[in-house]
């Protein structure tokens, strides 16, 4: 839970332009990556599995 709430703290400063440090810490790395190949199979109808 720490690295979760130091990360909330960051993502509150305005002024943030690159994500913090502690974001490779919690794991999900290529969570963005997989997440936006899911929105662009389903808003496009591929009929894509995304794994």
């Amino acid at each position: 839970m720490e690295i979760e709430a130091g990360l909330l703290r960051d993502y509150a400063n305005p002024l943030l332009t690159e994500p913090p440090a502690d974001l490779m810490k919690r794991g999900g790395a290529y969570y963005s990556t997989v997440a936006t190949q899911l929105l662009n199979a389903h808003h496009n109808n591929l009929a894509r599995r995304i794994l």
